[in-house]
């Protein structure tokens, strides 16, 4: 029986450091094995399996993931499915440093702007423990005299990759994004990663409207997306900074079960593809 799979392209986007090449570890690990309930399940081995497997080997080692490529010219495709329905699931290898670059110098190839017009579905990934808020007043009365804020450094100039508050650059991109993706029925899914890090029981609108306020504003305007969702994700499911945590998560028999996903900080799962089949299905 032959099954035309419905194609279906998603947008991975983040700066560095944001939790995305983690998220593929464990969806490549959980794609793979069936420890968990899933919403969307593997249909055929993907063409990448190699990349893949790297990514799960390390994931589920709790080893450091690797690092993305800056080059566009690479993409990873899935062959996922939902009872009957087959989704052909293509992204872009992309770096962290893609998307700061887009941001600071403006730039963008033509073949990823050839992607964003044929996608309509965004995921964009916020690490909750490497933001950059906004500096107080003093701060910035310091800075724009060249003097730092304690008075030990008076060489500190404003640099932007350094100084803008996470959430400006963060609508700065996604507003870019979204002149380019297709015109239908635009799609936006958050992911704060590392969601570990933060209290029991922390919702994840609730953080955005009180570390992010402009963004939770942005978003909540749906100016130019039309359905947004915001995940709370530990794709790991705790830190890895120290062998004694290393070993909690190690201790795990169904390391499909280490991860946690919330939108209400009450209920979790631990399926990352509900993202990607919320994201694809009309």
């Amino acid at each position: 029986m032959n099954i035309n799979p419905q194609e279906s392209k998603v947008i991975f986007c983040g700066l560095p450091s944001s939790g995305k090449t983690s998220f593929l570890g464990a969806l490549s690990y959980l794609a793979e094995n069936d420890e968990v309930d899933k919403d969307l399940e593997l249909a055929v081995l993907p063409k990448e399996r190699l990349f893949f497997n790297e990514l799960a080997d390390k994931w589920v080692s709790c080893e450091p993931m690797l690092r993305t490529k800056i080059s566009s010219s690479d993409k990873i495709e899935m062959t996922l499915k939902k009872s009957n329905q087959h989704f052909s699931i293509e992204m872009p290898d992309l770096s962290g440093e893609t998307w700061s670059e887009l941001w600071t110098e403006h730039k963008m190839d033509n073949q990823l702007i050839s992607f964003l017009n044929k996608t309509s579905c965004v995921i964009f990934f916020i690490h909750v423990d490497e933001l950059i808020v906004p500096m107080s007043i003093c701060d910035e009365a310091s800075i724009i005299k060249g003097e730092s804020a304690d008075h030990k450094d008076n060489n500190t100039k404003w640099n932007p990759s350094e100084h803008t508050p996470t959430q400006s650059i963060v609508i700065d991109l996604l507003r870019k994004l979204s002149t380019l993706l297709a015109d239908t029925d635009k799609k936006l899914a958050i992911v704060l990663s590392a969601w570990d890090t933060l209290p029991n029981g922390s919702v994840p609108m609730s953080f955005l409207k009180k570390e992010l306020p402009l963004l939770s504003q942005y978003l909540n305007c749906k100016f130019d997306y039309e359905q947004i969702k915001v995940f709370g994700v530990s794709a790991q499911g705790g830190s890895l900074n120290t062998p004694e945590n290393q070993d909690i998560l190690l201790s795990e028999d169904e390391p499909s079960k280490r991860i946690k996903i919330t939108q209400d900080g009450i209920e979790y799962s631990a399926d990352l593809t509900k993202i990607l089949s919320w994201l694809i299905n009309e």
